[in-house]
């Protein structure tokens, strides 16, 4: 089937629905975008046009190919309408987990017995999800990590006890086509990969913010650091720790885990445990994130244009080479 022959529904039209019809347009495919409110399909609408005369601009698409991509997109409010004759539902409509069984029922009764159901949900279980599905074995989380979805590379595949294999490989597949890097769970666990690490990181930065240790803005500056001797080179944690083990021969990553056992404990014991945010915690970390915006004199709406703006000169990983 060519992907001229191929329907993708995104539920939702919200920020990630919208960013994803963008892109499933953009690369080629069929695409009608529900939501059951008018505005919104009006104001994604207006979007999307913006999101395609950014990647224009940026010479990720040409105009013509963009032009292509816009009258690609139908949208609807009517939700039998958009999934009737989907192949590849793309779910994502507001972050609570009976609307998204909800929605999950009402699909599956309604698409097509081929179609795959796909929640972009960020830390639901598939499993509790997909129980409400009539085909619950068509039903697999893909979690877009990185915002804007049109621009970023990176989803995490996660499927319920009753996901089949080759709904978690179709997925992976239609993921690479359009310029993700599909990463598939192992183990089903909620919030999955990169949530869990950015929790478990913000909420050591939240408690030394808070505590008065350091300043929201030397917190920032030091992770910014970090990531850019690091992990932009694609030097992860394991491998890091790996390399400061020493050679293979000497130990490796052996040496590495078996030193921070030996040396750390007294630093794990102290790191920070709390489950709910301790209110003066809250209140320090309002009071440096204020210090910081007013020091820098930050304009909130024009450090979003200039993210955007850096992340579309990335984007060339998602899109290939420039528009010509």
């Amino acid at each position: 089937m060519s992907k001229e022959d191929y329907l993708i529904a995104c539920i939702g039209a919200g920020t990630i629905g919208r960013s994803w019809a963008t892109i499933f347009a953009g690369k080629g495919y069929q695409v009608i975008l529900e939501d059951i409110d008018p505005t919104a399909l009006k104001l994604a609408k207006k979007i999307i046009a913006s999101n395609f005369r950014e990647l224009i601009s940026f010479r990720l698409l040409n105009k013509a190919d963009a032009a292509g991509a816009r009258s690609r997109i139908a949208y609807t409010t009517d939700l039998r309408e958009a999934v009737l004759n989907a192949d590849f539902v793309q779910e994502s409509v507001p972050e609570s987990l009976p609307l998204k069984k909800q929605m999950f029922a009402k699909i599956s009764s309604i698409a097509p017995p081929r179609s795959i159901i796909a929640s972009s949900t960020g830390g639901f279980l598939m499993s509790q999800i997909q129980s409400a599905a009539s085909r619950p074995d068509k039903c697999v989380v893909v979690h877009p990590c990185q915002f804007p979805v049109h621009l970023t590379k990176l989803v995490e595949v996660v499927p319920g006890m009753a996901t089949s294999h080759s709904t978690v490989r179709t997925t992976c597949n239609m993921m690479k086509k359009i310029g993700k890097n599909p990463i598939v769970l192992k183990k089903e666990i909620s919030d999955y990969i990169s949530n869990r690490l950015q929790f478990a990181l913000l909420r050591e930065a939240l408690d030394m913010v808070g505590r008065a240790i350091v300043s929201a803005e030397d917190v920032d500056f030091t992770l910014c650091e970090v990531t850019r001797t690091s992990y932009c080179i694609g030097l992860g944690p394991f491998l890091s720790m790996h390399l400061h083990g020493g050679p293979h021969a000497l130990g490796g990553i052996e040496a590495a885990v078996g030193y921070y056992a030996k040396v750390l404990p007294d630093t794990w014991r102290s790191l920070a445990k709390w489950v709910n945010i301790p209110r003066p915690v809250i209140l320090g970390v309002q009071k440096s994130v204020r210090e910081l915006v007013r020091k820098r004199r930050i304009d909130e709406r024009q450090l979003n244009r200039q993210i955007n703006r850096s992340l579309l000169r990335i984007a060339r990983g998602v899109w290939g080479k420039s528009a010509r």
